[in-house]
């Protein structure tokens, strides 16, 4: 009987305090992603476009295939219409997991979403030199910010 009595006002004790010890738990910032391939161009429509729902202070990571050994290459800056509402903090560009000549690789952008209301990021896919192909594909992502 009395270890059952030590074991319980034990329990009382001590789950309190290891309550209050433990950090409490951040809540997720909804992260969110959106990628496409090259073949996902190649082989559909070079055209797209694209919602995407998100809370506020998210974070949005578009990936798309990329083979800057072609000439090719998506802008590192996107078309935003509202900087305001979503922001962009970071740009990579991903060689391929294969090291052969002429293998694709991707490009990646990190958008941070401030507040609630309605942004459209245009991403181009073209030769950006003079003369060169402009728009050979195409994503417009329109996001929604709760």
């Amino acid at each position: 009987m009395r270890m059952v009595l030590f074991g319980w006002l034990s329990l009382c004790l001590l789950a309190p305090a290891a309550a209050v010890a433990a950090p409490a738990e951040k809540t997720a910032r909804n992260p969110a992603k959106v990628a496409f391939s090259e073949d996902d161009f190649r082989n559909g429509t070079a055209h797209k476009t694209k919602e995407i729902t998100m809370a506020s202070h998210g974070t949005l990571t578009v990936e798309l295939g990329s083979n800057p050994t072609t000439g090719y290459s998506w802008g590192e800056q996107t078309a935003n219409s509202d900087p305001a509402l979503i922001k962009q903090v970071q740009h990579r560009r991903i060689p391929p997991e294969v090291k052969r000549s002429g293998a694709g690789g991707l490009q990646t952008w990190t958008f941070e979403t401030l507040k609630p209301g309605v942004a459209t990021l245009n991403f181009s896919y073209g030769r950006p030199w003079e003369g060169g192909e402009k728009r050979t594909w195409t994503l417009k992502l329109v996001v929604k910010i709760e």
